[in-house]
């Protein structure tokens, strides 16, 4: 792998084991995009690695196994496996088997610095970031079902509930002198605010009726309830009775159904 690769890249993508795979990161790679993943273990570590040191012909792609409580496998594009950095861990509480080894290690010490492989830090930093973001927005999710299709629960709920996260830590990082919102539930609610401040009134969408209230036909240049407006209509027809899917409708909605 080129050296410079990870300089130049325009981005560093990091994913979980669902989503990793070879020909994924050899093209992300080709465009430009560094990416770092871990691999899944079920179908066989020896097999797996070797199948996939035989399919990257051009080397670009790098496969690295780093065993710390368990066994885990990388796959990068920016990473050789060689870069170490210094991490405080502790010591590792659970009885079982596989954590014996390192808890010999740490021996009686409670805290210690490990050097661990930088692909192993850089991942696990940069998915809990992952993490503490779908956290933000499970508190805060629109309780919306979605019947039609489910690109419209991607365009509409997930890339919605990105943009309000991210425009609360961009608001939290951003211009002290903004008066600040300490939660992410004053921030929704400034947003809601600030939105129907600014676009309410010269709104176009429709109006529905309300009791008692006066809509003002501008084509005609007269004023008429709309109840009464329907029930004339319907009383030339002999039946006086409103029908329930037009009850809240204005005058004006009626002239364009």
């Amino acid at each position: 792998m080129s050296p410079t690769a990870a300089k130049a890249a325009s981005y560093h993508v990091f994913l979980d084991n669902l989503f990793s795979s070879s020909n994924l990161f050899r093209r992300l790679r080709q465009l430009g995009h560094g990416a770092t993943g871990t691999l899944r273990r079920n179908c066989g570590l020896y097999r797996l690695l070797v199948k996939l040191k035989a399919d990257d012909n051009t080397a670009a792609v790098n496969q690295i196994a780093w065993k710390d409580n368990a066994l885990v496998l990388f796959l990068s594009t920016v990473f050789t496996g060689n870069e170490r950095v210094d991490r405080i861990r502790k010591r590792p509480t659970t009885d079982q088997l596989a954590a014996r080894p390192i808890q010999e290690f740490f021996g009686e010490e409670p805290v210690k610095v490990v050097s661990i492989p930088s692909i192993a830090a850089t991942y696990n930093d940069e998915m809990n970031a992952v993490d503490r973001g779908d956290q933000m927005r499970a508190y805060w999710g629109p309780d919306r079902r979605v019947r039609r299709g489910g690109w419209r629960a991607l365009a509409w709920d997930f890339l919605l509930e990105i943009a309000l996260i991210n425009s609360f830590i961009l608001y939290q990082r951003g211009n002290l002198r903004w008066e600040l919102e300490k939660s992410q539930a004053e921030w929704r609610q400034r947003l809601v605010n600030d939105l129907v401040a600014k676009y309410e009134p010269s709104s176009q969408s429709r109006q529905r009726f309300r009791t008692g209230g006066l809509q003002r036909d501008a084509a005609l240049g007269d004023t008429i309830e709309a109840k009464t407006f329907i029930r004339n209509q319907r009383q030339q027809r002999g039946n006086t009775e409103i029908p329930v899917w037009l009850r809240g409708f204005t005058y004006l909605e009626l002239v364009t159904l």
